[in-house]
């Protein structure tokens, strides 16, 4: 985990003191809570059966795509801040190679093989779920992912995302509009693709 977790761009492993310390302080146990995944066994197999043909046949078979809405930290604001050492001339400092969902990208594919898994970070500074929906509901995604879509969409919108939440319905509680977006999201996601299989939704708080 150590080795895939390296930054292909820190070829002296700079940060491998700070991912150490990162691991450590929060390892799978502590993550549990944050992340809600309950998917059907069909989706799982149909995800596993995409990394298996694409291991097989690397030239022809499309990768695991996955698609990542956000707010500002999922989007990279603030990356280049970071209080860990950042290499002269480091792609880290850019925050589209800084932020998480690439780092995502290059850990699953430093585990399973080259290119296996593609991740597109949709995330944007100061929007929520509620912004996002409809693009995914009307099938709006970058063309690296088109015509077929995500095969699995990370929303990583937090509690901080919803600043704005009571301009909506100032009665409803920050609980009770978080509820609402998501499930209005994983609706629109869910129906979003009639014709073929529709992406499997993991929420990451």
């Amino acid at each position: 985990i150590m080795t895939a977790t390296q930054h292909p761009d820190d070829a002296d492993y700079t940060h491998e003191d700070w991912t150490k310390k990162l691991l450590a302080e929060l390892p799978p146990s502590s993550l549990q809570s944050s992340l809600h995944i309950r998917p059907p066994a069909s989706i799982i197999e149909r995800i596993v059966e995409i990394i298996r043909q694409r291991l097989l046949h690397p030239d022809t078979a499309s990768p695991l795509r996955i698609a990542v809405v956000g707010g500002a930290i999922t989007e990279g604001a603030g990356c280049e801040e970071a209080s860990v050492a950042i290499p002269d001339g480091s792609i880290m400092a850019n925050p589209t190679y800084c932020a998480w969902p690439y780092r995502l990208e290059a850990f699953l594919n430093n585990l399973l093989g080259p290119n296996v898994v593609q991740v597109v970070n949709m995330a944007e500074e100061g929007t929520d779920t509620g912004f996002m929906t409809p693009l995914v509901k009307n099938w709006i995604y970058p063309a690296s992912v088109l015509p077929d879509g995500p095969d699995i969409i990370v929303n990583a919108y937090g509690r901080f995302d919803y600043a704005t939440y009571q301009e909506g319905d100032p009665s409803a509680s920050l609980e009770e509009t978080i509820k609402s977006e998501l499930t209005s999201f994983r609706r629109a996601v869910e129906t979003s693709h009639p014709c073929g299989h529709a992406p499997l939704v993991v929420h990451l708080d």
